[in-house]
């Protein structure tokens, strides 16, 4: 590791250089207080305030931000080791398979500042690469269900309060994509609650605690997110990687490009993938160790490293301060991260929403905008975000086609 500097200059294309402060981020341990926006610790952006009440600045539809494919921009990508380097799982076929395999696109002030973040991380050695960006309502969808999977079986004959407690679980990782309440909606909502299970559904309420229209509203968007009823996706709903101005991934180590170890794999459910899990004033290194033996998709992931099943002390402390390393340079240029409580167990120390300063083009109506949960994890004072998923979705089938036909973006 070079020599770290106590001001670090960055210098990314058409603009000016900026010079932030510095110091050894692996050593800064990640704390995290409440969002004065939420009332929710910070990096959680569901509640009520939460990121599916936000809407987007119709701005966004008439002068949008262009979207990019990442390695235009000098930005890595895991290219169909996703899910790999993940979960150990390898997609034959289908629409996992496309979503693993087509190059990530972001918005345009996003790539500049993932572009930034890798300047302060090759100070250790370290590169940001990503395993995805923009994800279409279809992707949403299609991910919901793998992880809807891992805690059921959707087209066996689960009961609606079982049905519901696996899609919650699911949303922990993977979050649901918005169903259109339109005719096909309010025929399913008819029959859920004067159709033959209307007993059951009421029992589902009754014991989940929830208002009857949370609960039917709730359990058809889980339905028509695995595919139980052909009910229409909404993909105007703002959601982080919709708008393309989220990115998920992982460190690699420059000199050597090979993954860096983070103490969960991307994707991983359990507790270990909340963002600052591993500092010792949230939890110990023994907990760690038992969490491990306990999960075979975080034990294959450490094993895969040369890691020993015991987990020494020495390589705890370094998967520790490669996550400072990745928390702090992402807090340095204004991104923001999504994980609760260990209470709450959810948690992705791999996502990150990204701010609109880096050239956004309504910077200055809507200054460090950006998608609706970095908007609510900001807890950003206008009352719309800046990046919306339809236009994302839009430009995105138009770059998808032009790489397919080998026709310039530009």
């Amino acid at each position: 590791m070079q020599t770290i500097p106590q001001e670090l200059e960055i210098k990314i294309e058409d603009f000016p250089p900026l010079r932030i402060p510095m110091e050894n981020l692996g050593e800064k341990p990640i704390v995290r207080g409440v969002n004065p926006y939420t009332g929710l610790i910070d990096g959680d952006d569901g509640g009520p305030k939460g990121f599916r009440f936000k809407g987007y600045h119709l701005l966004d539809d008439v002068d949008p931000d262009r979207l990019v494919p990442i390695t235009s921009m000098g930005i890595g990508w895991t290219r169909g080791e996703t899910f790999k380097i993940a979960r150990h799982v390898t997609y034959k076929s289908g629409p996992l398979w496309d979503y693993d395999h087509r190059e990530p696109l972001l918005r345009l002030p996003v790539a500049y500042a993932i572009q930034a973040v890798n300047q302060i991380l090759a100070l250790g050695d370290l590169e940001f690469v990503l395993s995805d960006g923009f994800r279409s309502g279809e992707d949403q969808a299609a991910l919901f269900t793998e992880y809807f999977k891992t805690h059921g079986d959707p087209t066996q004959d689960l009961s609606i309060e079982e049905f519901l407690r696996c899609g919650e679980a699911a949303n922990d990782t993977a979050s649901f994509c918005e169903v259109t309440k339109d005719d096909l909606y309010l025929g399913q909502l008819n029959q859920l609650l004067n159709g033959p299970r209307r007993s059951e559904f009421g029992a589902a309420v009754q014991h989940i605690g929830k208002e009857k229209s949370w609960v039917a509203d709730r359990y058809l968007t889980f339905a028509g997110n695995v595919g139980i009823f052909p009910l229409t996706l909404n993909i105007a709903t703002g959601t982080a990687h919709g708008s393309a101005a989220a990115g998920d991934g992982t460190l690699y180590y420059r000199s050597s490009n090979q993954p860096v170890c983070m103490g969960a794999p991307i994707g991983y459910s359990g507790l270990a993938a909340i963002i600052d899990a591993l500092e010792p004033h949230v939890r110990s290194a023994d907990q760690f160790r038992k969490e491990v033996l306990e999960n075979p998709d975080l034990l294959q992931y450490i094993l895969d490293f040369g890691i020993l099943r015991s987990v020494s002390t020495r390589d705890f402390i370094q998967m520790v301060k490669n996550r400072r390393w990745l928390f702090w340079a992402m807090q340095a240029i204004g991104a923001t991260f999504f994980s609760g409580r260990l209470c709450d167990a959810f948690g992705e120390w791999w996502h990150f929403n990204f701010p609109n300063n880096w050239g956004g083009n309504q910077a200055d109506i809507i200054p460090g905008g950006g998608n609706t949960c970095h908007a609510v994890l900001r807890g950003h004072p206008h009352p719309l975000a800046n990046w919306g998923n339809p236009a994302a979705h839009r430009m995105a089938k138009e770059v998808y086609a032009k790489l397919a036909a080998g026709l310039p973006l530009t």
